[in-house]
């Protein structure tokens, strides 16, 4: 498995982790465990398990199985390498700023941080995508194969 893959993979399971947590918590603020200001977590819990989970499982899962290109190897790494990058930046900026009001209530940009970070994550995963564009081949059938013999 490549390197690259191997840290998506990782860091997905981390996001796992840190938004069953989170989930754990709103779902104690339910039974009166602990403080009911947890639920403005809601939204970061979700963003954390759907973009920092599964859609990282997914870009670490399609950079390893995805065909490579002949002669070209995976294609342009560093471009796969900056969409991690920026979609876990993306993810701290707008999960951190709507959890740090929780403990800082006077913070004033954390609206700005919020938007920045789902900017980033957008670009990420646009940068992704285009990195996976050339990967994605055509289905060769038993057909094209004794076409390509023939010649």
């Amino acid at each position: 498995m490549p390197r690259l893959s191997r840290w998506l993979i990782r860091a997905s399971m981390l996001y796992l982790v840190v938004g069953f947590t989170l989930g754990g918590l709103i779902l104690a603020a339910k039974g009166d465990a602990v403080d009911a200001r947890v639920w403005v977590w809601l939204l970061p819990h979700v963003d954390i398990l759907v973009v920092g989970w599964l859609i990282q499982l997914a870009m670490g899962m399609s950079y390893w199985i995805l065909p490579r290109i002949r002669n070209a190897g995976r294609g342009p790494t560093p471009l796969a390498a900056l969409a991690m990058a920026l979609l876990n930046v993306g993810l701290c900026a707008g999960a951190g700023s709507a959890l740090l009001p929780y403990w800082f209530p006077d913070l004033t940009w954390t609206t700005a941080a919020f938007v920045a970070g789902v900017l980033l994550q957008t670009v990420s995963l646009a940068l992704f995508v285009v990195y996976a564009w050339s990967r994605v081949l055509p289905t060769i059938t038993a057909s094209d194969l004794a076409q390509r013999g023939k010649r």
